[in-house]
């Protein structure tokens, strides 16, 4: 009886010391094939206003970039 319990166990180790290191061999993280930083395709912008000297202008902020993308400009 013993050695018949001492049997399963040491093939349920087995079992588990062979199949878990392969099952997560098998599970890799998905990668970009060649190796390229992921860009938005297009470039989002917004126009923010601003009053100065009691005149209305302008200026082009990129939200993606997070840089003004021109200077003021009086409208």
């Amino acid at each position: 009886m013993l050695k018949k319990l001492f049997f399963c166990i040491t093939c349920i180790c087995i079992f588990i010391a062979i199949c878990v290191p392969v099952a997560l061999a098998g599970h890799t993280p998905p990668s970009n094939s060649n190796n390229e930083l992921i860009e938005p395709k297009k470039e989002e912008t917004n126009w923010e206003f601003a009053v100065i000297d009691g005149a209305l202008h302008k200026r082009l902020w990129s939200i993606t970039y997070g840089k003004w993308l021109t200077e003021w400009i009086r409208v």
